[in-house]
């Protein structure tokens, strides 16, 4: 098997030693990191020069990524706050730091992750305080506080129309959720289960939205189709007979089973 070949090294002075939640820039040409000591990096991704550090806030930093215009970047912390910094004007100077636009503070748990809408006007966040929530990326207005995990989030992620976020828990699921309503068309966050006894941590939309990537602590990546339709066809390529009333509602998220074609 060929293995890749390293282009490049991102260190950082011994007092930041740690990096989480690596992502490019939307143009490729830059890479952002949180980092131990309450502070988030960004580099250039041909040379590997550090170009800013954002920070230093006073818990460490959990996650950071560059909004979709590549303008901003999002921090969340351990004190259940994150920031929005502008980065653009920064980037294109000789500064060494970005400025800080806003403060998001709602949380009353660690924020585990914080990620962009894929239009740029809304941020969603994760936190130990087993909520999601959403908010203006703009204003930074609270706008949503998705409840009904029992356990710490993890990961929170859009898909890519920007109508829906999954969010994975320590309770061994996955929700989705509508992020105009806090529920789905089927009244309830659609909850994925048949994980085991390992929490659910990483989360992942196909770019057509039609498929969910979840993987958890036992180290398995599982793949699930969203539409009912699809649901509805891989039930019946693997049932040999009519589902219950009680298994389209726990598996098909139905009222009513579907009706025979």
């Amino acid at each position: 098997m060929a293995a890749g070949k390293q282009l490049l090294s991102l260190s950082a002075p011994a007092v930041f030693p740690i990096a989480l939640c690596l992502g490019f820039s939307p143009d490729g040409q830059r890479i952002t990191a949180a980092a131990g000591g309450g502070t988030a990096k960004v580099w250039d991704a041909t040379t590997g020069k550090e170009l800013l550090i954002l920070g230093c806030h006073p818990q460490n930093a959990n996650g950071a990524v560059f909004s979709p215009d590549g303008t901003r970047i999002a921090v969340s912390y351990d004190d259940g706050i994150a920031k929005v910094w502008d980065v653009s004007a920064a980037l294109n100077t000789d500064a060494t730091t970005g400025k800080e636009l806003l403060a998001l503070a709602g949380h009353t748990g660690s924020m585990h992750a914080v990620v962009f809408s894929p239009d740029g006007q809304r941020l969603a966040t994760a936190s130990a305080d087993g909520t999601a929530k959403i908010w203006d990326a703009t204003t930074g207005k609270e706008l949503l506080t998705l409840s009904g995990h029992t356990g710490l989030l993890f990961n929170v992620a859009f898909s890519p129309d920007g109508k829906s976020v999954a969010t994975t828990s320590a309770d061994r699921t996955a929700k989705v959720w509508d992020v105009s309503t806090g529920s789905n068309r089927r009244q309830q966050p659609l909850t994925l289960y048949n994980l085991h006894s390992f929490s659910v941590t990483g989360v992942s939309f196909s770019p057509d939205g039609k498929r969910l990537a979840i993987s958890n602590t036992a180290g398995e990546a599982r793949i699930y189709a969203l539409p009912i339709e699809d649901i509805v066809a891989i039930a019946k390529s693997r049932v040999t007979r009519t589902l219950t009333p009680d298994e389209c509602r726990k598996y098909l998220h139905a009222e009513q089973c579907p009706s025979e074609p």
